[in-house]
């Protein structure tokens, strides 16, 4: 069975949704989606719920073994529900394919909230939208519209995976090379962690 949870798989990760659709038309596995706004697989879905459903939809399907939850998103309370099957596996998903490799390393993607929030990527887009209460610190080498919104901004010299290896949807390592270069001054990121860790340490 396969449990998505707030989602469009069709639409935002196609290579996912073309699987689990093969898997429900051939009777292999079912669909259970909860989803409180438009979902394209709500036509192939076999049960259906809104994500305010969670746990009396679960309740409702007491016959669950095993099944894969695939989710992008989670609130504190989707998570505290969740963590009470033993039995559920996880798939979460990346917000780009180069993310593939954080799973890996089994870094969940959720929503966090916190008094202050210290980013370090490259994707800030509704970034601010999700931390509006928090004081929001960003390194990043990149130039965006989006700079403007936070607290406090550190221009670095590269960014989260712009050179070495990532994983793509094919589960294959891939190398890329740095190719752009900042007109601002920049720090050195490694060598500002490796300063906290020492007056950490003191």
């Amino acid at each position: 069975d396969y449990i998505v949870i707030g989602v469009d798989l069709n639409r935002e990760y196609g290579v996912i949704g073309s699987f689990i659709k093969r898997k429900i038309f051939s009777k292999n596995g079912r669909l259970i989606l909860f989803d409180s706004n438009f979902n394209s697989l709500k036509n192939v879905a076999n049960y259906v719920f809104g994500t305010d459903e969670l746990e009396s939809g679960f309740e409702k399907l007491k016959d669950l073994d095993s099944p894969i939850v695939i989710y992008k998103n989670l609130s504190e309370k989707e998570v505290e529900i969740l963590n009470k099957y033993k039995n559920f596996r996880f798939f979460h998903l990346p917000f780009e394919t180069n993310s593939i490799g954080l799973l890996k390393e089994n870094i969940k993607h959720k929503i966090e909230k916190s008094k202050n929030i210290i980013f370090i990527g490259k994707n800030l887009q509704g970034l601010k939208d999700i931390a509006k209460e928090s004081f929001t610190i960003v390194f990043t080498p990149y130039e965006t519209d989006e700079i403007n919104k936070f607290d406090l901004l550190i221009p670095i010299n590269d960014g989260f995976e712009r050179e070495g290896s990532f994983y793509n949807v094919d589960g294959k390592v891939v190398n890329k090379a740095k190719v752009l270069d900042s007109k601002f001054e920049t720090f050195d990121l490694k060598a500002i962690l490796e300063e906290l860790i020492k007056v950490k340490s003191l």
